[in-house]
């Protein structure tokens, strides 16, 4: 029996004792993810004897071929009461604990997946490579609800919770939901404080006005497992090169080799709702606001529309807007109004909108024509695809020598988005350019698109806005002071 060594501070080390409810081991290829997965499993059923657990993958072959034999590659057989079959794939330990070796089954009814565990429940629940397609987030959201927690503890380690009550999965660094629902929120509340909606904590402390996550990340890369032989880690230096290296072998989730914004960054573009409503207030006081509002539109397609303020030094900030499937243009006309009515925007304002907003049909009408029936003012948008990415990326450019002007620190960009937005952000982390990278996919971008249509329209508001800022100083300036 092969014996599983762990360097001490190492990240396997930090991963193997942890007790957070949810402990996510991801990074580059071959850095010992799924064998330390099972090693826990092992452990786990050691300490507490008669749990029930699950061992879970996407497919009956993967289960098998890979997971199910890097189990039994470190489980000592000794410990080994019965071993799965056919008809009952659970793996049972002389002490009374056993583990379901589960995989997803496609139903020939609606050709949806599922998994036979969501019929019981478990002492822990463990998901090797969880960023599979065949795991959704809603799929992980019922597997939390299966946890029960009832067998206990044995051993004399002071530190081990009582009761058995763990959800544990391995994942590379994919830009999918296990990033956007998981990783991200912890890696935001970790840079900035910010507490994301999805991030996971304790319960009992939040009631207490205290933010403690109750989920815990482990990252490693390809050189990190010492069970790795030198041949292999010296053919992961030769075969991956640049962003590809940084990603697959180091483990990175920032590397954006497809990403069409790879330089969007949560903690400096996203700024809390609130800070953007107070500084409204603050520029309302000042000087006439200055608006731009865009809308990528559509019906059975979702349409996007986004309000944003421009300040004196040309940052544009998107405080509000929808993106939702289904609405006609007269619901739509309702929404714009209601958010233009909240923030005091004049109906008289034009929206930059979708080039085929203005295309005629049969009836000699456009889609614009009927906006405008109902009160709302449309402006052709340049659907320039490329020449829109460059724009909305030289926004994103942070630029070390600008005032960021929520933080009052230098190095800033010109766009930020209300963390109210979820939608946008959803979006941006997940544009992605086609095979060859000569354009964008085109799927799940309205958003994207209602960008470009806002950023490459020159309006002359900004100019505006500066001259009546320059105004305001000479008028402080000349101002007489009174002497009484």
């Amino acid at each position: 029996m092969p014996t599983f060594e762990i360097d001490e501070d190492s990240v396997q080390e930090k991963a193997f004792n942890s007790t957070a409810n949810i402990q996510i081991l991801a990074g580059g290829f071959g850095w010992g993810k799924t064998a330390l997965l099972c090693v826990k499993c092992i452990k786990i059923m050691m300490d507490y004897p008669g749990c029930y657990g699950a061992i879970a993958r996407n497919t009956q072959k993967n289960l098998e071929d890979v997971t199910y034999k890097e189990f039994l590659k470190w489980c000592p057989k000794s410990m080994i009461e019965k071993y799965p079959s056919d008809r009952d794939r659970k793996l049972v330990f002389k002490n009374g604990s056993s583990v379901l070796f589960s995989y997803m089954k496609l139903s020939k009814r609606n050709d949806t997946a599922t998994m036979n565990l969501l019929g019981g429940t478990f002492d822990f629940i463990f998901v090797d490579q969880l960023d599979d397609p065949e795991f959704t987030y809603e799929l992980f959201l019922q597997m939390q609800t299966r946890l029960r927690g009832t067998a206990q503890y044995v051993g004399e380690d002071a530190n081990r919770p009582r009761y058995c009550n763990w959800f544990m999965a391995t994942t590379n660094p994919t830009q999918n939901w296990v990033y956007r629902n998981l990783v991200r929120p912890l890696q935001v509340w970790k840079e900035s404080g910010t507490v994301l909606p999805e991030l996971i904590v304790k319960e009992d402390e939040k009631k207490e006005g205290k933010i403690v996550p109750d989920i815990e990340l482990f990252e490693g890369s390809s050189l990190e497992n010492r069970h790795t032989d030198s041949k292999y880690k010296e053919r992961l230096k030769n075969i991956y090169k640049g962003k590809m290296y940084d990603k697959y072998v180091l483990g990175k989730w920032d590397v954006g080799e497809d990403l069409v914004y790879p330089m969007f960054n949560y903690a400096v573009h996203v700024v809390e709702d609130w800070k953007m409503k107070e500084k409204i207030k603050e520029k309302r006081n000042k000087y006439n606001m200055a608006w731009k509002e865009s809308l990528d539109y559509g019906i059975a397609n979702p349409s996007c529309y986004m309000l944003a303020f421009i300040d004196e030094d040309g940052n544009v900030n998107v405080i509000d807007g929808f993106y939702e499937r289904e609405l006609d243009v007269r619901e739509q006309v309702r929404r714009i109004k209601e958010i233009r009515e909240k923030y005091g925007v004049s109906n008289d304002e034009r929206i930059i909108a979708d080039p085929a907003l203005f295309r005629r049909t049969a009836v000699d009408t456009t889609v614009a024509d009927t906006f405008l029936k109902y009160g709302v003012l449309m402006e052709r948008g340049n659907n320039n695809v490329l020449g829109g990415i460059s724009v909305v990326s030289d926004y994103l450019y942070v630029d070390n020598g600008r005032k960021n002007p929520y933080s009052e620190e230098w190095g800033s960009p010109r766009l930020f988005i209300s963390n109210e937005l979820k939608w946008f952000v959803d979006e941006i982390v997940d544009y992605k350019w086609k095979e060859g990278g000569d354009k964008p996919v085109d799927k799940n971008d309205h958003a994207m698109d209602a960008i470009k249509y806002m950023l490459t329209f020159d309006d002359d508001k900004l100019r505006m806005l500066q001259q009546q800022v320059r105004f305001e100083q000479e008028i402080r300036r000349w101002r007489p002071v009174s002497l009484t």
